[in-house]
């Protein structure tokens, strides 16, 4: 099943006789495996969550220990007992560098929490990363599902297409972000109407707008406004008032190319590429999720010990019979 699996011919997994095979294997031993992993992730999840409401939203946890994160270090053991028996046994290391990652950032995130005070920045650094790859691990844990794993495996294949059009979609953003450091707003350095109006500038108690990116600054308030512009939030359109007569024309006229290049154009047509991409993967939708079975079935079967290979779940050839009408 391993040679099946690392196919990258996608046609093979049109054969009736490998499907069968695939399908004969994965209700035979490989769903009921891969529940099991998938309940403990599932269980990890909404201890996860628990642990944030309790720890983070009502800040009530054991001190100057929080035991707490123990809980969280007990869900790590399955994921890292399957991830070194897969490692050992079939030598390959390069495509487990994400689960690995996964492993080092749970282990790292409890004895932190252990240690030092959830709230310490280290600490909160590595709970958000921890919690951006539980949504991805969430997701490939939830392809077992035959109803959810086509929606899955279009998601990520979509994402993955659109690489290049979303990096010049950044680059677009922060090019045309300079426009508003040209005609400075929100800046009292440059800008002698808003100076007047807020002397202390984007810390003025009067509220001025653009007060949010006080803590990340001016030229990074410029992209986050310039990136809201393309969404359709208008957050910059504030700062309009409180720029001259001059700058306020050619802020119009800047904010009229920012909005046609971002939102209108290049935002649409990435939309319009991920539905191009979508009828792409749809047209070996099929395929990809036999292939996927294939690979969860490979490694259910490295996992499984001998004395449980029994010779019905492990037949040594499989005879497949059809009606003739």
């Amino acid at each position: 099943m391993g040679l099946i699996a690392e196919s990258d011919e996608l046609d093979i997994f049109e054969c009736d006789s490998v499907q069968k095979l695939i399908e004969f294997k994965w209700d035979q031993f490989a769903y009921s495996w891969h529940s099991v992993g998938t309940a403990i992730h599932i269980l990890q999840i909404i201890v996860l969550i628990v642990y944030v409401q309790i720890v983070y939203v009502q800040y009530n946890f054991p001190k100057p220990i929080n035991y707490y994160a123990i809980g969280l270090l007990i869900f790590v053991t399955y994921p890292s007992i399957y991830t070194t028996v897969q490692i050992i046994k079939t030598g390959d290391i390069a495509s487990r560098n994400i689960d690995i990652l996964y492993i080092i950032a749970n282990v790292t995130q409890s004895m932190l929490h252990l240690i030092e005070s959830p709230t310490a920045m280290i600490s909160k650094i590595v709970m958000i990363f921890v919690i951006g790859m539980s949504i991805t691990r969430t997701f490939k844990m939830l392809t077992i599902f035959d109803s959810l794993s086509p929606i899955i495996r279009m998601l990520f294949s979509v994402i993955w297409d659109l690489k290049i059009f979303l990096m010049f979609y950044v680059i677009l953003v922060g090019l045309t972000s300079l426009y508003l450091g040209v005609l400075g707003t929100n800046n009292k350095e440059t800008n002698e109407v808003f100076a007047k109006a807020f002397p202390d500038g984007l810390t003025d108690e009067g509220g001025p707008p653009g007060a949010d990116y006080h803590y990340v600054g001016i030229f990074f308030g410029n992209l986050l406004s310039t990136f809201r512009l393309s969404t359709g939030d208008g957050d910059a359109i504030g700062s309009s008032v409180y720029l001259d007569q001059a700058d306020n024309l050619m802020f119009w006229a800047c904010w009229i190319i920012i909005t046609f290049l971002t939102c209108i154009i290049f935002l649409n047509f990435i939309i319009a590429e991920a539905g191009a991409s979508y009828e792409n993967v749809k047209a070996s939708l099929d395929q990809f999720i036999i292939k996927q079975k294939a690979t969860m079935i490979a490694e259910a079967e490295v996992m499984k010990p001998a004395f449980s290979k029994s010779k019905d779940k492990f037949p040594r050839y499989i005879i497949i019979r059809e009606v003739d009408n």
